[in-house]
């Protein structure tokens, strides 16, 4: 446990910012939950709450208060009464004058965080008389720097730091503060990391200032992962242990996990072994193609296109399909669905009628969006394949403090089964991480606790369908990345086809890739080895490129239809130079465990996902490519993070799909499309499964 300093800390905290009450459009309940506002108090190394104080948003505003929150805050520290101790809380209260005034007043010592646009004002001095006000952020910029060295909290390592004392100041309407800047992990002065701190504790060595401000990005970091004020007795963040919470021999979808990349691999290994030649034992009807060859298709949860992409390249003999509808809520994403449908229209369907003729950001829950699918429904004549990936954050591995039936996410799942039984399409697919086989659904009428998987079979089945759900990974079908996803495909039982007529395997695409085919796994070399060299921010919209003489079948896909002598979105995001640093110092295939030493400014280290700071092998399949930019993927060779267009071949985007910055299609805004990257559906995958639907 850390060294405690000699007063008690009292740490200020709510849940205002958590995951659970993100503003996230299209998912966020119309009604969002309260707001909790908690006092810890720090004992023994743990912390236990003190007092709390509950309010809906929007109250403190109908009640006209000056401060509202501020004043509910210090109700709470006068309730406590903590006149042996410190209150120190982050930038939200920090930052806000009636706060720090508040607690002066109350004649009880501080420690709060300041944004960097904070203005304070310097005491005067011998050479000028008036204080010079301006943000504390241009204090910091010709201050020294110092290296101090403590623990955080549940952290037997310690950790270093850069702190520079910025001398006392006026902060808020009066309060006199000494002002500080700390550097995590000992990052240089000027970077945006550094935090900004104002303390009534003017004589007290900053060594001992550390370990409070530790504690509140600790509490905080916990707070908003787990969506909840910390429970008293515990400093670990609670998981929801739904794994094992069903009656599993109850169970519906019982499909083996695949963990991790060696596990899959296994399973595929396996998979090749009894798989034969199932594909053509499968007695097909051609039922869905008997009367028009072109199938209708509603795109639901549409993201950046992925999946809908797969079925417009899908074809078989004069059979394809068409677009009727593309349902998503994301501006960028709408803006990357209509320039790429527009290019797909011109240069490779040469059909207008194949793409919707209009898209625009919709909320799938809504009742006039439901109405306009109907009517692009009844437009069409009735749609064949309903399509989709409700948004998958809360189900996601990488997101485990979410697996949480409360999640916002999860609840889109029933979104998508409320559009089945509405539209009654003769076969469905679906796409989500396997998160979904252990949490369980929010449903208040439930006896059992089953899975959210087990619970979407058991409404599709009543609904009409056979249900058959698999683990595919994406890597078995020409993605050069190894890319596990549960996917279940509905078939309807009027088009006359038995579970038992698909075999063990089920009804789906035969793999093309790997153990048991006749091609190997496609590389990260194969991918992305012809792209030009780029350094680090490289921001450049587009860039000249030469085909190389020797091309491989994946990049034979990737050019197919792109323009020749230029590449789109070669674009990557500018990190700091200690970041670039710790690039130089990791091999091909390791990660954040090659350079511990470095990693001082992460709070809990030992926490830490294996795929952060993860370099590329060139000659081996990608890890998955999730939140890319967050994880920091390194380059095999060069030292900086993925592009854009990286990442958008290792998903299997060809050259020409082009991704929008941002709401009105602008090319900035690297984050927007980085994001909608690490979303995305391979269209690789989902090819294979149209074309094989063509087929019943």
């Amino acid at each position: 446990m850390p060294s405690q300093p000699k007063r008690a800390v009292w740490v200020l905290e709510d849940n205002a910012h958590c995951s659970v009450r993100d503003v996230i459009a299209g998912v966020t309940p119309l009604s969002k939950p309260e707001i909790v506002i908690t006092l810890h108090r720090i004992s023994r190394g743990k912390p236990r709450t003190a007092a709390k104080h509950k309010y809906r948003p929007g109250s403190i505003r109908k009640k006209s208060q000056t401060g509202g929150r501020a004043q509910l805050a210090l109700a709470l520290i006068k309730k406590a009464k903590p006149k042996s101790g410190v209150v120190v809380s982050g930038a939200s209260y920090g930052s806000m004058n009636h706060f720090t005034d508040g607690v002066a007043r109350l004649g009880i010592d501080f420690l709060v965080q300041l944004r960097p646009s904070t203005k304070v004002a310097l005491q005067p001095t011998q050479l000028a008389f008036e204080p010079s006000a301006g943000p504390i952020s241009e204090l910091a910029k010709n201050a020294p720097w110092k290296t101090a060295v403590t623990k955080y909290p549940n952290r037997a390592t310690q950790a270093k730091h850069s702190v520079a004392d910025l001398g006392c100041g006026i902060i808020g309407k009066g309060t006199r503060a000494r002002l500080l800047a700390i550097a995590r992990g000992g990052i240089k002065a000027g970077h945006r990391a550094i935090d900004y701190y104002a303390t009534s504790l003017v004589s007290v060595p900053i060594r001992q200032l550390l370990t409070p401000t530790a504690w509140v990005r600790w509490i905080r970091q916990t707070t908003r992962k787990n969506g909840h004020a910390l429970a008293e007795d515990s400093l670990q963040p609670k998981i929801n242990a739904t794994r094992n919470g069903y009656d599993r021999h109850a169970k519906l979808v019982d499909l083996p996990v695949r963990a991790n990349i060696t596990i899959s691999r296994l399973q595929s290994e396996g998979q090749a072994r009894t798989l034969g030649s199932h594909v053509e034992a499968i007695p097909f009807r051609g039922a869905l193609t008997r009367e028009r060859s072109t199938l209708t298709v509603i795109e639901l949860f549409a993201g950046a296109g992925g999946m809908g992409l797969g079925f417009l390249l899908a074809n078989r003999g004069h059979s394809g399909y068409r677009i009727a509808f593309s349902g998503e809520v994301s501006p960028a994403c709408i803006e990357t669905l209509k320039i790429n449908h527009e290019y797909a229209t011109d240069k490779i369907l040469k059909d207008a009628t194949r793409v919707p003729q209009e898209v625009t950001s919709v909320d799938l829950r809504r009742t006039a969006a439901a109405d306009l699918v109907r009517k692009a429904a009844a437009d069409a004549g009735g749609v064949d394949v309903l399509i989709g990936g409700p948004p998958c954050q809360g189900f996601s591995s990488s997101n485990r403090n979410s697996w949480s039936s409360s999640n916002p996410h999860n609840a889109l799942v029933k979104t998508f089964l409320r559009y089945v039984r509405a539209l009654q399409p003769k076969v469905l697919l679906m796409e989500n991480v396997q998160g979904m086989l252990w949490t369980t659904p929010a449903d208040p009428g439930q006896k059992r606790h089953y899975s959210v998987a087990d619970y979407v079979a058991r409404r599709l089945a009543s609904a009409g369908y056979n249900i058959f759900p698999t683990i595919l990974d994406a890597a078995r079908y020409g993605v050069p990345q190894h890319r596990s996803r549960l996917f279940i495909l509905g078939i309807h039982r009027d088009l006359g086809y038995a579970p038992e007529d698909f075999g063990a395997h089920g009804p789906f695409p035969h793999p093309t890739h790997g153990p048991g085919t006749a091609n190997p796994y496609a590389t990260v070399r194969d991918a992305i080895a012809d792209l030009p060299v780029i350094g680090n921010g490289s921001l450049a919209a587009q860039i000249p490129y030469a085909l190389p003489r020797r091309i491989n079948p994946f990049l034979c896909l990737m050019r197919a239809h792109a323009p020749r002598s230029v590449i789109f979105d070669h674009v990557t995001s500018c990190h700091a130079e200690y970041v670039i640093e710790r690039y130089r110092r990791i091999p091909p295939g390791g990660n954040w465990q090659d350079i511990l030493e470095m990693m001082t400014n992460y709070t809990a280290i030992d926490r830490t996902h294996s795929n952060i700071y993860r370099r590329l092998k060139w000659d081996e399949t990608s890890i998955t490519i999730g939140d890319y930019r967050k994880s920091m993927i390194v380059h095999p060779a060069q030292h900086r993070g993925l592009s854009v267009r990286e990442a958008a071949r290792l998903q299997s985007f060809p050259d020409w799909y082009r991704f929008s910055g941002g709401a009105n299609g602008s090319n900035h805004g690297i984050m927007h499309k980085q994001k909608q990257l690490a979303n995305a559906v391979c269209p690789l995958v989902t090819q294979a499964f149209a074309e094989f639907i063509l087929k019943l």
